[in-house]
């Protein structure tokens, strides 16, 4: 027997905005009562936030978000993810307006 699945995590695939319209679809049939019902705490997607534009689209979906920052430091980062343009605490703040 199979066990059970406790928990989604979208990470590795990509960055989630580049494809929200799929990611918004796959969500909402994870956590329909009509599907799979799992519960938004048990689904977790993981994004390397571009922009605070890109953190406000994922705020409003029935997830956790995973911030995958690759290093605290902004020079570090910009060289660990070249695609960077704005501050950890730009981005850190968007995070927060989202969760509020």
């Amino acid at each position: 027997e199979w066990p059970s699945v406790k928990n989604i995590v979208f990470m590795g695939m990509g960055e989630p905005t580049n494809n929200l319209d799929a990611l918004t679809g796959t969500l909402a049939l994870l956590t329909g009562s009509d599907a799979f019902d799992f519960s938004r705490r048990s689904i977790v997607v993981s994004t390397v936030a571009p922009s605070p534009e890109h953190v406000h689209l994922l705020a409003g979906l029935p997830c956790k978000l995973a911030w995958s920052i690759h290093a605290a430091r902004d020079s570090i980062r910009k060289r660990l993810v070249p695609t960077t343009r704005h501050t950890m605490a730009e981005l850190r703040d968007a995070f927060l307006e989202g969760l509020l």
